[in-house]
């Protein structure tokens, strides 16, 4: 009966025919999906985001049926053919193609998808060609008959799901299964590939076509371990049947995490990341300006941003690339110039003379004491002849006698270092002594 009403439904057929097309919807609609194979379970999640997208779009209500324009042509070319919408569908099928090209040539599955899917892999999904399918497949129909033909792909998932349960409750206990697919990792990362009941005969790994040994095999279980970038290409025999898989492995960031995120640093500050199984050997390759190195005894990279803007820094050896990242550095702010332990700049002269000295900083509270340091200023003395003295450093030291006739300090030319830059300020500081 399925059979019958999907032929009906792909048909050319009369427009005013299709107002009874909810009905084979909700007929198609009726078997529920089992998804016990990952694979099938994250094309079906892919798929049902593209349906959902385009329910919303049409604003079709699922539990009426209605749509306001059903015969309308436009909305349909409009998702399917103009967006990227039609795209990532096509992408979910060619997948599931992919997903049945792995499976073992006498494998039930297999045979079932080409059944299921005749049609499409001799209209672009055999060789790949999006335009020639999209075109075939949705380009030119009206609305309601796009609904029942998204219906129609999700029942086609249905039934190999529940297919592929059925296999595997008839077929015997040595069945071979992998039920942890990862096609994504980052160096670092580590899966597990499960197989259901069967033992490990011999495994062959390739990175870009090369032999790799970056797994360990425990009992039943495959670990993969990836410690460079590249394109792995894993096949697994077993007593019973191959499997064959492969994982897009990225270089790992810098730092305690794998995950991605935006680094700001500022120019001139120094900074450390931890780089976990850095070796020896290794060779860093940073753009201009970085300032980079790594240390090996301390497991980590330090860099000076020397500019701002995008910097990327990049961490491999002969096998490959091994790290990847990249930061964002921004110029420094510019600091608070200070007498410190000065809350204002008014001194007075019984304190001044315990002291016996002033001292210069700068500082930021963002930023630790060595990012900004005085490197140099003048200070006039105003109520003792108005001299002018260049003190080296940050401290002025100046005696009892001096302070008693001291009615000001001008402090000028300051000059400090901010990150690897020193820059010079003119604008005084003033310092009241009564």
């Amino acid at each position: 009966m399925y059979l019958v009403f999907l032929v009906l439904s792909i048909v050319q057929i009369p427009s005013d025919w299709l107002k009874v097309n909810q009905h084979i919807r909700t007929y198609i609609n009726k078997p529920e999906g089992n998804y016990e194979d990952a694979s099938l379970d994250e094309l079906a999640f892919r798929f049902e985001k593209v349906y959902d997208n385009f329910i919303k779009f049409i604003n079709f209500d699922k539990t009426t049926g209605k749509l306001k324009e059903s015969n309308s042509f436009s909305q349909n070319d409009e998702f399917f053919i103009k967006s990227n919408s039609g795209i990532e569908l096509y992408q979910v099928i060619l997948d599931l193609k992919k997903w049945a090209q792995l499976l073992p040539e006498n494998d039930q599955s297999k045979q079932l998808f080409y059944d299921l899917f005749k049609e499409d892999l001799n209209n672009g999904i055999e060789k790949e060609e999006s335009t020639k399918w999209l075109n075939w497949r949705w380009k030119h129909i009206p609305i309601s008959l796009s609904i029942n033909l998204m219906e129609e792909l999700k029942l086609r998932l249905k039934l190999l799901s529940q297919f592929e349960k059925k296999l595997d409750n008839t077929r015997n206990k040595n069945a071979f299964r992998i039920r942890n697919n990862q096609s994504k990792m980052r160096v670092g990362d580590k899966t597990e590939l499960l197989l259901n009941g069967d033992s490990i005969e011999y495994v062959r790994i390739t990175r870009n076509d090369v032999i790799s040994e970056e797994y360990t095999i425990n009992g039943d279980t495959l670990i993969f371990n990836p410690t460079f970038s590249g394109k792995y290409q894993l096949s697994i025999i077993g007593k019973n049947s191959i499997e064959k898989l492969e994982i897009d492995v990225k270089p790992k960031p810098f730092g305690n995490s794998n995950q991605e995120v935006l680094k700001v640093v500022y120019v001139g500050v120094k900074y450390q990341e931890s780089i976990i199984g850095l070796k020896r050997g290794m060779t860093l390759i940073s753009d201009e300006g970085c300032n980079a190195k790594l240390n090996f005894n301390k497991f980590n990279i330090e860099y000076i941003p020397e500019k701002p803007g995008w910097l990327r820094m990049r961490v491999s050896n002969q096998n490959g690339l091994f790290c990847f990242d990249s930061i964002y550095a921004k110029p420094l702010p510019k600091p608070l110039i200070r007498i410190k332990d000065l809350a204002s700049n008014v001194l007075s002269k019984k304190r001044f003379i315990k002291n016996g000295e002033l001292e210069l900083i700068a500082m930021h509270p963002s930023f630790e004491n060595n990012v900004f340091e005085i490197k140099s200023f003048k200070v006039k003395w105003v109520g003792i002849g108005g001299r002018t003295e260049n003190i080296k450093g940050t401290i002025l030291n100046v005696n009892a006698e001096e302070i008693q006739k001291m009615q000001y300090l001008i402090i000028h030319s300051i000059e400090y270092k901010s990150g690897i830059e020193i820059i010079k300020k003119d604008q005084p500081i003033i310092i009241q002594i009564i």
